[in-house]
């Protein structure tokens, strides 16, 4: 604490909420990790190349289904409690529930199509049956992430996260242990069956949570509908997840699509070492967004510029302590762990290492623009991130193969996270790198509004 004192702000909530969310995430990664090396050697590199490639698929295909209805609402439950709005925080929810789910089966319908059509992956064994499956994982993961959402606008953060990031993964885990040890075998169908089981008692557990935080007046309120505004409100956060998950997950899409499954299998393998470095920062930047929307809503600037400085200068610090081992002991790593056939990653896992420090570096871009309503701005920088990552993609892997992938995601990311630093500096005078130089005059506080109101 006297580190944090001293270099960054003093203690608050956001930090013990931030620590908190970070040792749920870092039981999620571990618990994840394990899964992966066992069915790594369990389904070997081909079945977990469609694996892979599959949960690659229905990420985009859940982000669309949401409709930017996720970070809307948090948005908007932390502003609305502070005027006890609880008819408004009704009808987006009720609204929001019901148009995802119509979403999602057309979505489903979609990406089952789109399946079938993919000739490397309709000859391996299955892969229509783990589809079927998958879509409808995605149908309820996308339904518990709104009530998640909504436990967040309530500064239940750590609440949200702990059945999702902790007992989620501690019992798929447990799940594929189990049914690999009293059936002597394990399938890509097995696991995304847990997984459905999984999704659907996390639905349950987190309606659960959200009807205890809500207050008597919102259970006895009548909902109020702005469908219109709430519609186009949510579509810039739409296209920003859509980006997102596209730009995290197009290197496994395109390297299952142009170099195959045990391509998709190996690559996996290294990335997934790459992911930990996001884990500082995601824990920061779950925990600032509902202090964010105050610190906007109420024009605090000072509070805000350091809030926004202490997250990034946090992440970084825990970017570079985890990647050090990452670059410099790569292959030792990943033949300990997943085996001879994944030593081939090393380089690809040192290159995404040091994307992810510079991501670190200029700070939690997306929470600070979604919160202050410029989430166009992020639309914008993240469309062209997502240009440049899939056009890298299909002209470095051809040549390179999973190196290429792990230098054009890399690359990319670098490149579009400092411009949108400078854009963001040039155009409100804040600085959300770990520079947090801090301007004179801020010109982030100007026309704000409020939905439904």
């Amino acid at each position: 604490m006297l580190v944090i004192r001293r270099f960054f702000i003093r203690p608050s909530h956001v930090i013990r909420v931030a620590m908190l969310n970070f040792l749920t995430q870092a039981i999620a990664a571990l618990s994840g990790l394990l899964s992966s090396i066992l069915l790594i050697r369990w389904l070997g590199a081909t079945q977990f190349g469609t694996y892979s490639f599959i949960l690659s698929l229905i990420g985009i295909g859940g982000i669309i289904s949401g409709l930017g209805f996720s970070t809307l609402l948090v948005r908007q439950t932390a502003t609305w409690i502070e005027t006890e709005d609880w008819t408004s925080i009704k009808g987006l929810l009720i609204f929001s529930v019901s148009l995802t789910i119509f979403a999602g089966i057309l979505v489903a319908g979609m990406i089952l199509w789109f399946g079938f059509h993919l000739d490397q992956f309709r000859m391996v064994r299955s892969f229509m049956d783990s589809l079927v499956i998958a879509v409808i994982l995605m149908l309820f993961t996308t339904e518990a992430g709104l009530l998640t959402s909504i436990l967040q606008g309530f500064s239940r953060v750590t609440l949200s996260l702990i059945p999702g990031n902790v007992g989620v993964p501690l019992l798929l885990l447990g799940g594929i242990i189990f049914w690999a040890v009293w059936h002597h075998k394990i399938s890509t169908i097995v696991v995304l069956l847990i997984q459905v089981s999984l999704a659907m008692g996390l639905i349950v557990v987190q309606t659960w949570h959200v009807l205890r935080v809500f207050p008597k007046a919102y259970i006895n309120s009548r909902p109020k509908w702005y469908p219109k505004i709430w519609f186009f409100e949510a579509i810039p956060f739409l296209f920003n997840g859509a980006l997102t998950v596209i730009n995290l997950r197009t290197d496994v899409f395109l390297i299952g699509v142009i170099k195959g499954p045990e391509a998709a299998g190996v690559y996996n393998a290294a990335s997934r070492g790459a992911m930990l470095l996001v884990m500082g920062l995601g824990a920061i930047s779950t925990a600032g967004q509902p202090v964010l929307a105050r610190l906007y809503s109420q024009g605090d600037e000072k509070r805000l510029q350091r809030l926004m400085t202490a997250m990034s200068r946090l992440g970084l610090v825990f970017s570079v302590a985890a990647a050090l081992p990452m670059i410099l002991l790569g292959r030792f790593l990943l033949k300990v762990i997943f085996g001879r056939l994944y030593m081939g990653g090393a380089a690809a896992l040192a290159i995404l290492c040091l994307g992810r420090i510079v991501n670190a570096g200029t700070g939690a871009l997306g929470p600070f623009l979604s919160m202050s309503r410029r989430a166009r701005i992020l639309a914008v920088g993240l469309g062209s991130e997502a240009c440049l990552n899939v056009g890298l993609n299909i002209l470095f892997i051809p040549r390179w193969g999973i190196t290429g992938a792990a230098a054009a995601t890399a690359g990319s990311m670098a490149i579009s996270n400092i411009i949108m630093a400078v854009i963001i500096w040039k155009t409100t005078r804040y600085d959300v790198s770990c520079i947090g130089f801090v301007h004179r005059r801020n010109r982030l506080f100007g026309k704000r509004d409020n939905l439904g109101q």
